[in-house]
């Protein structure tokens, strides 16, 4: 994410949405707010993409650039919908939506007008957010705006001052960050909200750690880690989902479900799922607090320090952590008499030789570029090595 800067990602999951919302035919979801969330000329896109040919041509070519995103995205947004209303029955009365970008479930989800919602968020986004919803005249009492610099402010206590009560249960929304953060950054925010209240839940997605570590095992994984990292928001972490359970229970919570995009996918979209590809390394769990507990309902946390979630995206890609991967920045190699041309790519950045047929690596001098594939534009790759230097050294 650019400073000052609200997120690209947050802009792209706001125009599937949009572009389900004004499918013709029996939608998963309706999101009525999602297209005033985006530039004028995505709008645009998304008003002719009501023409028949137009539609299909614009959802064929979305799917070949990024398999599996926008399916996986319309999916999971109804899954986690599903899991809210379910949730929010339960009877708390809180719902905190950590890094909410363009989330509108506060707007659109009726069992949600009567809660008292958090949205927590880098200020650039939350500002840009507030800006449209007020454009639109839209108001809700219930909803409270809590926009954190995680560099240097303190969440819970920006929380606090907002109302927010952590002696309360809640229902926490953590919707396509996770893999943006860096390890600790998630082991602190997990800790903090198993030592929430009795009733808590959770519901989170996360990104196979397989998909960082070699991304040639999941159907499309090196196009989408390209083109998220183009934006300036690359992947960084990832988990196990054989180890999930048990990861979650040492930071006080007890694991629900777990579902992969080809679950999901199947659970909402039929027969046709079957012939979807792509992003199955995207999950989405869901999970609750388990005991032991203090007298006001909060949980027992002695061993470990709970600060408050921890939202920040890491400095130093590349850095290996106990809770998970992160990997240096991944580009395409650009052929090996163009690499040499082009000695402001740096040599300590990890090149994919091509497209999800080998493991990346981080090669050293530009001599011993693999070479071969589909290049990235060396325009962009410039950019991207301009914007996100790879602390690594060459070895």
């Amino acid at each position: 994410m650019q400073t000052g800067q609200p997120s690209t990602t947050a802009e792209i999951v706001a125009f599937f949405r949009a572009l389900e919302t004004i499918r013709p035919g029996d939608r998963l979801f309706e999101d009525p707010f999602a297209a005033h969330f985006l530039r004028p000329w995505l709008r645009i896109i998304v008003r002719g993409s009501v023409l028949p040919l137009i539609g299909a041509l614009l959802l064929r070519w979305i799917d070949r650039r990024w398999p599996g995103a926008r399916t996986s995205a319309i999916a999971r947004t109804r899954l986690i919908d599903d899991w809210v209303n379910e949730s929010v029955a339960g009877d708390p009365q809180q719902v905190l939506i950590l890094g909410a970008g363009f989330d509108s479930r506060a707007w659109r989800l009726p069992a949600l007008r009567k809660v008292a919602v958090f949205e927590i968020d880098h200020p650039a986004t939350a500002a840009e957010k507030r800006r449209r919803l007020a454009a639109l005249g839209i108001e809700r009492a219930n909803v409270r705006f809590v926009p954190v610099d995680f560099e240097r402010d303190a969440a819970p206590q920006a929380l606090a001052r907002s109302g927010f009560d952590p002696t309360k249960p809640v229902v926490v929304i953590w919707e396509g960050v996770t893999n943006y953060l860096s390890g600790e950054a998630v082991d602190a925010t997990l800790r903090w909200i198993g030592s929430l209240a009795t009733g808590t839940r959770l519901i989170f997605t996360y990104v196979h750690e397989g998909v960082l570590t070699d991304p040639s095992a999941f159907e499309g994984a090196a196009q989408i880690l390209v083109a998220v990292s183009s934006t300036g928001e690359p992947w960084t972490f990832g988990l196990r989902p054989e180890a999930l359970a048990r990861y979650l229970e040492a930071r006080g919570l007890k694991l629900l479900a777990d579902l992969g995009a080809k679950d999901y996918r199947a659970r909402y979209m039929g027969e046709p799922a079957k012939r979807m590809r792509g992003y199955e390394f995207y999950r989405v769990a869901l999970a609750e607090l388990l005991g032991p507990r203090n007298p006001d309902g909060r949980s027992v946390q002695a061993e470990h320090p709970v600060d408050g979630p921890d939202l920040r995206r890491p400095q130093q890609p590349g850095v290996r952590h106990r809770h998970g991967v992160q990997r240096p920045l991944q580009v395409l190699a650009p052929k090996r008499e163009e690499f040499l041309q082009h000695r402001k790519l740096r040599p300590d950045v990890v090149l994919l030789p091509n497209i999800g047929l080998q493991q990346p690596r981080v090669i050293r001098p530009a001599v011993e570029d693999p070479g071969g594939g589909e290049p990235i534009a060396l325009k962009l790759a410039a950019k991207i090595l301009r914007d996100h230097r790879c602390p690594l050294r060459p070895r």
